[in-house]
């Protein structure tokens, strides 16, 4: 290559960099754009949202009222205060429930707010709003926040304008399941845990399709026993969600799935689907979903994984996403299990990882170790201080497994460890991510 030729090569390497370089900065500059303000003719859309619906459905409503109300604004909740909702005369909220009738975490900060507001007497009769609840009836508080934040509104004197309106998850099969799904195949099924436990098994899924594209923290919405190409014109179940287990990337995707049984030792309808009848090689439909709430955007950043039995999907994908990047931040992964001799899935892959770098620490407990049994909260009141010197300023918390019989234990133990606040921060700069069923 000539003198010449050098030359024009690294010119041109220099001003691809900058473009790039300045159209990366333009695009994080729009996402951190602050929203246009609100004036008391601003119809806002606000949303909270777990793993993504509520969001969906908001943004939804917005494009259908974009042209009767050019001053329509969508907004989570988290981004609203008290004096925004003082500004407005029109808002229409669309909210999920999480756990047991709680707030998601985008809308727990606005909520307490909000109850504060109605303690203090303050007025909202100049406001008139609407709920769109989102839930689902298979578990007893349907609709609950969606109830909740009625009540709140009424009793700030607001106006209700319309009943609220609920939508039930398990009502929401119809063709769409089966027209936005992807083809899958079951290419391997193997069990991760020992025969004392409830069967854990990673299943390995191909396409013949263009690989979807998701991230760390996304869900396969799978329609249970339903086979592509067979007679049946619509599913006749409502999907089933499970945590994605690895990343694009690795080419495939994985999920980690926990046999569920009732109390005559049946085998619940997905995961024995999925676990035991679906043979090998056989299809089946699954749709991925965006859970934006689990997505982590800062990779660099100390990250603190926290979880049990099946969450140990949720949990993979994110030091999955990691070891793709050589500059990632430190992890920290709390795994629990219930007997130690056999209930240590995928260790080889996390000693792998532990001797590469990209975890820095894993602690594992087992509830039903004869000698010490302990839970995953345990780790983290035992080893507070370091808890909270690993998170410093920056660090996330990620945590995926049972809501009942892991998050709340981990979130009354992170708040026993680093204090109220602390959790509360968190949870506002959206650094603490929550995959819990």
């Amino acid at each position: 290559m000539s003198e010449g030729q050098q030359v024009y090569l690294a010119f041109t390497i220099v001003v691809v960099w900058t473009l790039w370089t300045c159209r990366t900065v333009w695009r994080e500059y729009r996402s951190r754009a602050v929203p246009t303000a609100l004036s008391p003719s601003t119809l806002v859309v606000a949303y909270a949202s777990q793993t993504g619906t509520a969001k969906a459905l908001a943004e939804q409503k917005v494009a259908a009222l974009q042209q009767q109300f050019p001053e329509v604004q969508l907004r989570a909740l988290s981004e609203l205060t008290l004096t925004d909702v003082q500004k407005v005369a029109r808002m229409i909220f669309v909210v999920s429930t999480y756990g047991e009738g709680e707030p998601p975490d985008n809308g727990r900060r606005f909520y307490r707010q909000l109850l504060r507001l109605v303690a203090d007497g303050v007025n909202l009769s100049h406001m008139g709003y609407e709920i769109v609840a989102l839930g689902d009836r298979r578990y007893p508080r349907f609709c609950e926040f969606g109830i909740q934040l009625d009540a709140a509104l009424q009793a700030a004197k607001a106006q209700r304008l319309q009943p609220m309106l609920k939508h039930d998850r398990m009502t929401q099969v119809t063709s769409d399941n089966v027209d936005d799904a992807c083809v899958w195949q079951l290419t391997e099924r193997s069990r991760l845990n020992g025969r004392a436990s409830d069967g854990l098994y990673l299943l390995r899924l191909s396409t013949e399709q263009a690989l979807p594209q998701w991230r760390a923290g996304d869900v396969l919405d799978v329609l249970p026993c339903y086979h592509p190409g067979s007679d049946a014109e619509r599913p006749e179940h409502a999907p089933r969600s499970y945590s994605i287990a690895s990343v694009p990337a690795e080419g495939q995707l994985l999920l980690i799935v926990r046999q569920q049984v009732n109390a005559a030792g049946q085998l619940g309808l997905c995961s024995g689907w999925l676990t035991q009848s679906l043979a090998p090689g056989a299809k089946l439909l699954g749709r991925v979903r965006r859970n934006t709430m689990c997505h982590l955007s800062d990779l660099q950043a100390p990250l603190l994984l926290i979880g049990a039995g099946s969450g140990l999907a949720g949990l993979r994908s994110q030091i999955a996403q990691r070891a793709q990047h050589a500059d990632a931040g430190p992890i920290w992964l709390i795994y629990g299990e219930r007997f130690p001799q056999k209930d240590v899935p995928l260790a080889q892959e996390i000693d792998q990882w532990l001797q590469r770098g990209v975890l820095r620490r894993v602690d594992r407990v087992f509830s039903r170790d004869a000698q010490a049994p302990a839970y995953v909260q345990s780790v983290i009141s035992e080893k507070a201080a370091q808890v909270q010197e690993f998170l410093g300023q920056q660090g996330h918390v990620y945590v995926c497994g049972s809501y009942a019989r892991m998050g709340t234990g981990v979130e009354r133990s992170l708040r026993d460890a680093i204090g109220e606040q602390s959790v509360d921060q968190l949870l506002h700069e959206q650094r603490y991510h929550r995959d819990l069923y």
